[in-house]
Parts: structure tokens; sequence; C-alpha cells
């Protein structure tokens, strides 16, 4: 009934649903009990509201969800190509298309998501010109003039949240480079401002 306090059995019950869950829907338990979240470990709970959080945003980002995604694809690439990439390997294609669009050769993102959402973007040179590029009306490449990285990426995030896409994303942890949060980052931009423009490869237009 409304307002019972539940037995501590009951807790447990509810808890070993919640843990079966959230194994069902990907996030990855190990050694994870009951009693660790009812005895409200921060390390644990948090732990575990993160994949889920991560798994809510980034589950969406597919070609079955999104199927202007399909700009992404290179000459010749057939959709099958598209579609046996994980939601990381898309962002950072999203992340490539937009830089070339807009121009700018210098830098890109890498293949490899660890590296791309970690060392590629800690000096805030790629956000601010993925910003720039899908959020004209927000962001600007000012902050390519400021030199000192911090201040650089504080930049940044105002305009991501002026332009409504900052997505869990905090100056700590694009200096420290935690893959996790920047590509929720990215996945939140790709959200708001898509900006998927070009027309389809040719070898799919004809």
């Amino acid at each position: 009934k409304e307002g019972k306090e539940l037995s501590p059995f009951q807790k447990k019950e509810n808890l070993n649903v919640v843990i079966a869950s959230a194994r069902a829907v990907g996030c990855k338990i190990v050694n994870l009990h009951n009693t660790d979240i009812m005895e409200g470990r921060p390390h644990i709970v948090l732990g575990l509201l993160w994949q889920l959080v991560k798994i809510g945003l980034l589950q969406k980002i597919s070609l079955a969800d999104n199927p202007k995604l399909i700009k992404l694809l290179k000459e010749d690439e057939e959709p099958a190509v598209l579609k046996k990439l994980s939601s990381e390997e898309i962002l950072i294609r999203w992340v490539n298309y937009q830089l070339n669009d807009a121009g700018y050769t210098d830098r890109k993102m890498s293949d490899k998501s660890r590296v791309a959402f970690g060392s590629d973007i800690k000096d805030s040179v790629i956000y601010t010109q993925l910003l720039a590029k899908v959020c004209p009306a927000h962001a600007t490449v000012a902050p390519m003039d400021e030199v000192d990285e911090e201040k650089r990426a504080k930049m940044v995030l105002a305009e991501a949240a002026a332009a409504k896409c900052s997505g869990f994303l905090t100056t700590k942890y694009i200096l420290v480079r935690l893959p996790s949060s920047p590509s929720f980052f990215v996945a939140v931009s790709l959200s708001v401002c898509p900006q998927l423009t070009r027309s389809l490869p040719h070898h799919l237009s004809c």
C-alpha cells in the first residue's frame, strides 16, 4: 500500500529486478549486489546510473532511428556499412562530416572512439569548430583565439549551453579526457543540431 514501508526482503527483491533490467538493456554488471545499492555506495550507484544515461542517449544514434544519417555514407558505401557501426563510430563520422563541410581540414577525429573522445578533444579545438558549424546562431570560432585550454573550454561550454547541447560536459571532463561525457555531448549536439544538409552520395541518389 502507498506509504507502507517495504521490508528488507521486498527492497532486495525490487533491487534484484533493477539489476536484472539494467543488465538486460546492456549495462555491464560486475559484482554488483542489491546490498551495494541499499547501502548507497556512491561509486556503485553513480556507475550504474552513468551507464543507464549513456545507453539512453546513444541507443537512438542509428540509421533506423535517424534515416538522415545515411548522408554520412562515403562514396561507394552501402547503407549496410552504416548499420554495422557502433553509436560512437557514427558520432565520429558526424563530427568529421561537419568539420569537412565547414572546410576545416587541420584536424579530424580518430576512427578509434577512445582516442576520438579523449585526446582528440582535450584542447576544445574540434568542439569549437563543430559548434560554430552546427549552431551558428549561438557559437563562433572565437574560442580559437584563447590560448589557455581551460579558458577555451569554458568559452565552448558557455556557447554549448546557449545552444542547449552541453550534455553533461564540464571543463574537467574536457581537460582530463574522460571519454564517456564527450560522447554524450556530441550525441546531444547531433540531436539538437543535426545539420545533415549535404546531398546523398552519388551512387545512392541516382
